[in-house]
């Protein structure tokens, strides 16, 4: 399913940007939603899913540069889970979020 999502994400190709953000909004969700499950983090699963209208609507405001550095990292986090390396999925992990937040952060100065 991460995969699935990963994949739907990564591409690029097709002349009508919309559809391509949409696509990209939707299995971004999933991506996220899923790791949470795995996890079993229902708390941040919970918060997550209530923030994504205000992800949907930062991603609009910023989605070129935002969507090439969410797929990199989303990319590493895939590695990690597939190598089965739970020290650089965590990593992976902390980078994303860090990063995230760096990047939401200019939204609400």
């Amino acid at each position: 399913v991460l995969q699935e999502a990963a994949g739907v994400m990564a591409r690029r190709v097709g002349k009508d940007e919309r559809l391509r953000y949409s696509n990209f909004a939707r299995q971004d969700a999933i991506f996220h939603d899923k790791i949470m499950e795995f996890a079993q983090n229902e708390l941040i699963r919970e918060t997550l899913n209530h923030q994504h209208t205000h992800f949907h609507i930062f991603r609009l405001m910023y989605h070129s540069r935002v969507t090439e550095e969410a797929l990199d990292e989303h990319e590493a986090i895939l590695a990690a889970f597939a190598a089965g390396d739970a020290h650089a999925a965590e990593k992976a992990m902390h980078v994303h979020i860090e990063n995230s937040r760096d990047r939401l952060l200019p939204a609400f100065e």
